[in-house]
This record gives C-alpha cells, sequence and structure tokens, in this order.
C-alpha cells in the first residue's frame, strides 16, 4: 500500500490500507500502533484523492486515540497533527490547521526531534502560502530549511507554495 501510495496511486493504496486496516482492528486492537499508523495513511489516501471530508475523519480518529494512548510527544501523534493541518487548509479552516501545526510543533520541541520540527516548518509554509499569508510561509520555509527539510525541487514544485512563485526571496 505504502508503495503504491508513493507512485502516486492512492486509490489502489486505499484499498489494500483499508483492507489492512479492518485485519490489525481485529487482530492488533484499535489502539495498537500499527493500526493507529495505517489509519493515518489511509487518511493519506483519502486526501491524495480530494477526499477532505474523510481523510478528516480518518485522521482526527487516529489523533485522538494516537494523543489518548501515547500522549502529544509521540512521532505518530505529531505527524497526524501535520497530515490533520493539511486536510483542514485544503478545507478552507486556516485558523484550525495552523492551531494543529502550532501544537505539533510544540510537541516536535517538547521532544528535541529535528526532522519532525522541519517537516512541520515545511507544512506550517504551506499552510499559510494557502490562506494567502506569503510573508509568514516564506519564514517557515526558511525555517524548514534551516532544518535541512526538502528539496529544492520539491519546493519548487510543491502546489500550495504556488502562490510564493515569481517572489525574489522564494526564489
Amino acid at each position: 500500500a505504502n508503495i503504491l501510495d508513493w507512485q502516486g496511486r492512492p486509490v489502489e493504496a486505499e484499498k489494500l490500507h483499508r483492507e489492512l486496516l479492518a485485519a490489525q482492528r481485529r487482530v492488533l486492537g484499535p489502539d495498537h500502533p500499527d493500526t493507529l499508523t495505517t489509519l493515518l495513511d489511509l487518511g493519506e489516501d483519502l486526501y491524495d484523492q480530494h477526499r477532505y471530508k474523510e481523510a478528516e475523519a480518518s485522521q482526527r480518529e487516529a489523533l485522538d486515540h494516537l494523543l489518548r494512548t501515547f500522549g502529544p510527544r509521540d512521532r505518530q501523534a505529531i505527524r497526524g497533527q501535520s497530515s490533520l493541518a493539511l486536510t483542514l487548509v485544503h478545507e478552507g479552516r486556516y485558523e484550525e490547521a495552523e492551531k494543529s501545526l502550532r501544537d505539533g510543533m510544540q510537541s516536535a520541541r517538547a521532544a528535541n526531534d529535528r526532522r519532525l520540527m522541519g517537516g512541520l516548518a515545511y507544512d506550517s509554509a504551506c499552510v499559510a502560502a494557502v490562506a494567502g499569508h506569503r510573508e509568514d510561509a516564506l519564514t517557515h520555509l526558511r525555517e524548514a530549511i534551516g532544518y535541512r527539510y526538502g528539496t529544492a525541487d520539491e519546493v519548487a514544485t510543491d502546489e500550495d507554495l504556488k502562490s510564493l512563485r515569481g517572489n525574489p526571496q522564494f526564489q
């Protein structure tokens, strides 16, 4: 399922993730880390298909279980906050998206996880850019680069950052 997702085949990945999730819930239980990771993966498959309401439901369910079971410093919980934020921004819910990312960044800082902090800074740049807050987006993007997160190609082609193209600071 993950390979299909990486290949840009989210419909096929969704089918496998749903099958895996059903088996994991039955065998491992609803709060097992692998079950919750698969639930997050399913949410990302739905997000990739622009099925944001369904993605949000999957991400919220996973995030609620992760926070309750493992706490806010858990890597998957932080990933869940980031994924949820990207979904919320595409639903036009910018303030909620920004709050989810702030909470995730606070948890990543508390866990001293530089890789997660870089990813959250990058996602914050994307959210700010989509929301039309270009200066904030550039600030977050500089922070992500400071954490050595993202490649030049990723940044240049990311659709969420398209509002920054043509800006000399972005270039």
